[in-house]
């Protein structure tokens, strides 16, 4: 596959996960990734922002507040604590937005990686899979054993028009796009001269635990309070600003 902007550390989360994680499970190694992205984003904000000058632009914004508060007159007497108050929180904004869309990068990274490891897997029985593609073409799933399964389109007449393997369970292939130098698809793409722009696989879920809503069985309900716990635990431990 030709990787995104953030799969690009794919195969070293690949091989940690194979070398370090193997003998979790696999609800306790999604577990795990999320705390080291939420660790890796907040240290990463710390390390890129000026903290100090943070500090002292919250303390001013408190005291423009207070002096807001306690402000007993017209508003043209208001105004300039008004401005006053925005003008610390627009400089607040400002400093910490470059370091923030910076420190994303880890979390969007596993988030990415992630999905592609734990969203979907392919079925014991091929046959349970439906595929689809636009009007007018038919798309069926084609799998034997021992090789990897195929997606077929045909025409209406039953002309074959493409016939593309699938060696990773994903759910879409398409021809590729602009955004995919963001985050590409795992699977690759179809040709770009192909008559079909689009086939949807509808593979089932991964899921993690075997009871419960299904809504609650997949990889987010692990990773997404795990990360926000750790981030908000790590951010107080580090009196992040």
């Amino acid at each position: 596959m030709s990787r995104g902007l953030f799969d690009l550390p794919a195969p070293l989360f690949d091989w940690v996960d194979r070398h370090l994680f193997a003998s979790l499970p696999a609800a306790a190694a999604v577990a795990v990734w999320a705390l080291l992205a939420g660790v890796a984003t907040l240290e990463l904000y710390r390390l890129l922002s000026p903290q100090a000058r943070i500090e002292r632009l919250k303390h001013a914004t408190r005291e423009a507040q207070q002096r807001l508060s306690a402000y007993d007159g017209d508003l043209d007497g208001a105004w300039p604590l008004i401005r006053r108050l925005l003008g610390v929180s627009l400089q607040r904004v400002a400093i910490v937005l470059p370091a923030t869309l910076v420190a994303a990068y880890p979390v969007i990274a596993v988030l990415v990686w992630a999905s592609n490891t734990w969203g979907h897997h392919f079925p014991d029985d091929p046959g349970s899979v439906a595929v689809t593609a636009e009007a007018p073409f038919d798309a069926r799933w084609v799998a034997a054993a021992g090789e990897a399964p195929h997606v077929q389109a045909r025409t209406p007449g039953g002309e074959l028009v493409l016939d593309r393997p699938v060696a990773v369970p994903v759910t879409v292939l398409h021809k590729r796009e602009w955004w995919n130098w963001l985050v590409g698809n795992p699977a690759g793409y179809l040709p770009a001269d192909a008559p079909v722009e689009r086939i949807d696989i509808d593979l089932p879920r991964r899921e993690l635990f075997a009871a419960g809503p299904a809504w609650l069985r997949g990889w987010e309900a692990v990773f997404i309070p795990v990360l926000f716990v750790s981030a908000l635990a790590y951010k107080a431990i580090r009196r992040i600003h």
